[in-house]
């Protein structure tokens, strides 16, 4: 896991920024850290990485992060800060949810495969059977079925017992 950058002081936060659903990031700008006033209002770019992302104190920071820390009233530490719906664009409060890295990768889409892209995540196909293999918590659990709805049903409740709120089917 890499190392997560704390944020600045909430108090500073607090001071420069505020929550602001009609902002595209969801951040506005409300005053400077500094003595020279910068620029006010709704604030943020999108990053390389495809988030929202604001410069303060000469440091990048993600949006996400400082919304969920002004929401929940501390800095989420070494926690992430997980989109639930998975849209990283999507920085609306009730969207935001602090979790370790490995519930994080439970929420995670899936990605595309150049083989078995037609089947449902967690699934593949292995001669006449379809594979069920979902990872928790380091162990992989599955099971091998014949009939794909069969696996697909199975997946899908392996996967909530599992992964409990962070369970994505897609």
């Amino acid at each position: 896991m890499k190392t997560i950058k704390p944020l600045p002081p909430l108090e500073e936060l607090e001071r420069c920024f505020r929550i602001d659903p009609t902002a595209p990031s969801g951040l506005t700008r409300i005053g400077s850290p500094g003595r020279k006033q910068g620029k006010l209002g709704a604030t943020g770019g999108i990053g390389s990485d495809g988030y929202w992302r604001v410069n303060f104190h000469g440091s990048s920071y993600r949006i996400h992060r400082i919304i969920w820390a002004l929401e929940n009233g501390r800095d989420p530490g070494e926690l992430l800060v997980d989109h639930i719906d998975g849209n990283p664009l999507n920085n609306a409060t009730n969207n935001l949810r602090a979790c370790t890295d490995a519930e994080n990768l439970q929420n995670k889409r899936s990605p595309g495969r150049a083989s078995n892209s037609d089947l449902p995540k967690g699934i593949i196909r292995q001669g006449r059977y379809y594979v069920v293999r979902i990872m928790a918590h380091g162990v992989l659990e599955g099971a091998k079925l014949l009939n794909l709805r069969a696996a697909t049903l199975y997946a899908q409740q392996l996967r909530a017992g599992l992964h409990g709120d962070f369970a994505r089917d897609d």
